[in-house]
């Protein structure tokens, strides 16, 4: 049958430090699909066998804006009529690239800090994802605590909150299908490093800890600890080597 993809590819500035890309592409086809051919197709078909023309498509929208060194945001969408699609039209697509997804992103930057907001909802029924509505992050590496003269005390910390829902493919759902979880995370790492004779080490303790608003047995507002230490060890060899021009 008829069919037709328009694409679009776009960048520009906003800004001094401003910029985007991104691109847009699409496909429809009013197909005949094999699955609706009829058992019996190296015949007339009886009236019962006769295929059905469908209207089938694919729409993919990215954008990337960067506002500045310090801040991010993406978008994405991706659409698609049925199941078996991709695998049709766009095999390579299907085997090689990332499961389609839809969702917007932001990212912040400072010193050694980090801020994420992330929504990600699904947009085709035939597929199982997780949907975040929202996440939220926050990291912190290696933040300065204390300089002895011997070593220097670091801090890194990692949190997250998230309301997740599971959206299973409509035509097999499971029991978590389309339920809202509040999940947050929290874990810190202290650090101390020092040098002894070119040999670098660094120490460490952290802790996590998780809530879960219902986990996978059905438990409600369920908590958990860890904690682990150890320390790291490194060193570098080097030489040097001179070259003579001839």
């Amino acid at each position: 049958g008829l069919a037709f993809g328009p694409h679009l590819i776009y960048e520009g500035q906003t800004g001094n430090d401003a910029n985007f890309d991104g691109r847009i592409e699409g496909y429809y086809v009013h197909d005949q699909p094999l699955s609706q051919l009829g058992n019996n197709i190296d015949r007339e078909p009886r009236p019962g066998d006769e295929a059905q023309w469908d209207e089938r498509h694919r729409l993919y929208f990215l954008q990337r804006h960067n506002f500045g060194p310090h801040l991010k945001l993406d978008a994405e969408v991706y659409d698609l009529s049925d199941r078996d699609f991709l695998v049709e039209f766009f095999e390579k697509l299907y085997r090689e690239d990332k499961a389609p997804e839809t969702y917007l992103y932001g990212k912040g930057i400072w010193d050694n800090h980090a801020a994420t907001a992330l929504v990600r909802w699904r947009l085709n029924d035939f597929q199982s994802q997780i949907e975040y509505l929202p996440q939220a992050t926050y990291r912190m590496l290696y933040e300065p605590l204390w300089d002895d003269g011997f070593g220097r005390a670091y801090w890194s910390s990692n949190a997250e909150f998230s309301l997740v829902r599971r959206k299973d493919d409509d035509a097999a759902p499971g029991s978590f299908d389309r339920k809202h979880i509040v999940r947050s995370d929290w874990s810190n790492t202290l650090t101390y490093g020092f040098a002894i004779r070119g040999i670098n080490f660094a120490p460490f303790a952290g802790g996590r800890v998780s809530y879960f608003e219902q986990n996978a047995s059905g438990e409600r507002h369920v908590g958990r600890f860890s904690a682990n230490a150890g320390i790291d060890v490194g060193t570098n060899f080097f030489r040097r080597f001179d070259f003579a021009s001839a």
